[in-house]
């Protein structure tokens, strides 16, 4: 299973963490040599000796990129630095007003699974919402086009399950009915 990213992750600190994996495999670390074998598939079956001179930094930034769930380096960077990053970091913060500037023109971001730094594999806005968010993060939401059903069943399942009742309330008004929860209901 992936690992998490920290809350606020930084890019210059996966770039440092990259480097001293390198650094690691070129010393002759079998760990580090364990980690590219696991997460790098052009080098699964480089013998530890060729794979210490044959990587480079772009290797090393593979591996993290995989560790964390993500599909190569440029789709980790492009989450920490622009992408998803600060969207995670108003939904936490309840800061409607970034939220709503930064889910202006990102109707994509309603129905694709996404890779949050709390979750170990991608999953939706709504659950995002749901599980760190507040109502008015999820009203935001909905003013900004994001389809309101989708988004409210999403998010319903984390709300009951962290018993945010103001937001399963909400969430009843917009619609969702608890009854077309039932798989939710039941592992709860």
């Amino acid at each position: 299973m992936p690992k998490s990213l920290p809350a606020s992750p930084s890019i210059e600190n996966l770039r440092n963490r990259a480097k001293t994996l390198l650094r690691e495999l070129r010393a002759g670390d079998s760990d580090a040599a364990s980690r590219f074998h696991e997460s790098h598939p052009e080098h699964a079956d480089t013998a530890a000796e060729l794979l210490q001179s044959a990587a480079g930094l772009s290797d090393a930034q593979w591996v993290i990129a995989r560790e964390y769930g993500f599909e190569s380096w440029a789709k980790l960077k492009e989450h920490v630095v622009g992408g998803i990053a600060p969207i995670e970091r108003a939904i936490r913060a309840d800061d409607v007003d970034a939220l709503r500037v930064l889910l202006a023109d990102r109707s994509e971001l309603a129905s694709d699974e996404i890779q949050w730094s709390a979750r170990g594999y991608p999953t939706t806005i709504g659950w995002f919402i749901g599980r760190f968010g507040s109502v008015d993060a999820l009203r935001v939401a909905i003013d900004a086009g994001f389809e309101g059903a989708r988004l409210a069943a999403d998010a319903f399942g984390f709300a009951l399950c962290f018993r945010k009742m103001d937001m399963v309330d909400a969430l009843v008004d917009l619609g969702v009915d608890p009854m077309d929860q039932k798989e939710v209901l039941y592992q709860l």
